[in-house]
């Protein structure tokens, strides 16, 4: 456990920086036109390290630490990260995906990484019996399964809540995914749940697919949502143009100390690319 209390400190640490870092949060954050059109595919997995405040925060550590020694004990401590950054990648790509038409959306947050380990949890037990944070009422792990996945595709582009349930969606199949790939006789003895747990997600995938404007009705009506990859770019560039601008105005009135290491290396970044 170890090494789990290794990443959860310094997620804790690098999203506590970044609540009061705005720079610091824009370089790790999950951005879809960064990504696709800037190339800048270690967003795929620095989104993970960051949060939106301190309960997003606590809540994914809290459900990070009651699943991980369970899911270390099934499928081991290379298991674990596999599962744990390989969910939180899937999670990233589905959502480029279901928001392809969104050049400036962002995401932040552990949940597609942590939806992984539990579902992957849920793979191999399904029968188990899993509680709601702060009710001491269980179900089968099947059960929550499917009644969670179900949410997040109700929930998908409804804007209910805040959460980001195209993310969620990606981590909980990438669960259930490198859970079959670690151990792949679960196919054959827990085919059933991932059926129930893979099926809706690939259902919305192929929905999405032959009939966009069913969830993106709004996008696809509002020709403003479309940007050309041209027009982004330049955008990105007077945007890191007015950083660079943000910085300096800093650095003349406090001096260079009163920059942080992280706004100290984004300066000699962004002067050698302007």
């Amino acid at each position: 456990m170890i090494l789990v209390w290794i990443l959860i400190g310094i997620t804790v640490s690098l999203s506590w920086q970044a609540f009061n870092n705005g720079l610091l949060m824009e370089r790790l954050q999950f951005h879809l036109g960064s990504v696709t059109a800037g190339r800048e595919y270690q967003r795929l997995v620095t989104s993970a390290f960051v949060h939106i405040d301190w309960l997003h925060l606590v809540l994914n550590m809290v459900v990070l630490y009651i699943f991980a020694e369970r899911v270390l004990f099934v499928y081991g401590l290379a298991g674990f990260f596999l599962i744990y950054f390989g969910s939180e990648v899937l999670c990233s790509l589905l959502t480029i995906y279901l928001h392809r038409h969104s050049w400036d959306y962002t995401a932040v947050g552990a949940s597609g990484a942590i939806n992984g380990i539990v579902f992957a949890l849920i793979t191999f037990a399904p029968t188990m019996g899993i509680g709601f944070l702060f009710i001491p009422v269980k179900i089968p792990a099947w059960l929550f399964g499917f009644l969670y996945i179900a949410y997040s595709i109700f929930a998908y582009d409804r804007k209910l809540g805040f959460s980001a349930h195209a993310g969620h969606l990606g981590g909980a199949l990438g669960g259930v995914l490198l859970a079959v790939l670690l151990q792949p006789e679960l196919l054959i003895h827990n085919g059933w749940v991932i059926l129930l747990t893979a099926g809706p997600v690939a259902g919305l995938m192929a929905l999405l697919h032959f009939y966009p404007e069913y969830l993106h009705f709004d996008r696809f009506v509002e020709k403003k949502a479309f940007q050309k990859r041209d027009e982004y770019r330049e955008k990105k560039h007077l945007s890191q143009a007015e950083e660079l601008d943000m910085l300096l105005e800093k650095v003349n009135s406090g001096g260079l100390d009163s920059l942080t290491p992280p706004e100290r290396r984004r300066l000699e970044e962004l002067s050698r690319k302007l």
